[in-house]
């Protein structure tokens, strides 16, 4: 049997830590959870001091001190970091925060299962403690696969490893202050301490094109440009993205290489 993984919920709400403990009981994927709860950041503190922890489950909405707080008061690079939470707009500040992911209460069972496996990964990578200087050697090396032609997935590392993820998986990538957020075709986010421009040119010769200071796009996901306004581009998924006018030729004869259907709708 493999190794158990030592994992601490951390939830003010009895209901809500009960439904979650559940939940991990049915993941399987031949894992071994071995779990403990606590109803405070104060109590996370006391276990996290007595218990070797590996990965948390942490709610941001608790009374007397929150789940940002909890983490300032804690060395959270040494933990695996799974937010769980019924609030969507605290994602970007959960994952500056080295989280490995973020969930939404009610919580998905398939997007747990994602979640821990991917906990599970990435805290095997973080004992080794990856030096910046081989981390920039490795994106050299991807830079290099990149004008080579050769590159299909990029390595995107954040506090506890990496996360593999195929450029088909991308729609396009949003430049956010110096991160970057990769909004993905099964619309799912994820986000990257570097910035837009450091990706623009690891995948330099791909099928992707700046149409905008904040925007990379993959143009296998383009739809088309608005008829009504072209400074518009169309997604797959259906977003919106602004086209910046002396961008908007080169982006037109590039995407009409690619189109075979009509490019403006």
């Amino acid at each position: 049997m493999s190794p158990a993984l030592h994992v601490l919920i951390v939830d003010d709400e009895k209901p809500a830590r009960d439904n979650l403990r559940f939940l991990l009981g049915k993941l399987g994927l031949n894992l071994s959870l071995e779990i403990v709860e606590a109803g405070s950041a104060q109590e996370a503190r006391e276990i996290l001091n007595k218990q070797n922890i590996e990965l948390i489950f942490l709610d941001i909405q608790m009374p007397g001190e929150d789940g940002f707080d909890f983490l300032l008061s804690i060395p959270h690079s040494k933990y695996a970091i799974i937010f769980t939470t019924a609030y969507h707009q605290f994602a970007i500040k959960a994952f500056r925060a080295g989280a490995i992911d973020y969930l939404l209460k009610p919580i998905d069972f398939m997007e747990l299962q994602e979640a821990v496996l991917k906990a599970n990964i990435n805290q095997s990578i973080s004992a080794i403690h990856v030096p910046q200087k081989i981390e920039n050697s490795v994106l050299k090396d991807i830079q290099l696969q990149a004008k080579s032609g050769q590159i299909n997935k990029l390595r995107i590392a954040n506090k506890n490893g990496y996360i593999l993820l195929s450029l088909a998986d991308i729609s396009y990538l949003e430049a956010d202050s110096n991160y970057t957020i990769f909004h993905l075709i099964n619309l799912k986010k994820i986000v990257s301490a570097k910035s837009l421009k450091e990706y623009e040119e690891l995948i330099e010769g791909q099928a992707f094109f700046r149409i905008h200071k904040s925007y990379l796009i993959n143009l296998h996901q383009f739809k088309y440009i608005s008829k009504t306004d072209l400074s518009i581009a169309v997604m797959n998924d259906g977003s919106n993205l602004p086209i910046a006018r002396r961008k908007l030729s080169s982006f037109e004869d590039t995407a009409k290489a690619m189109q075979h259907g009509n490019l403006y709708q």
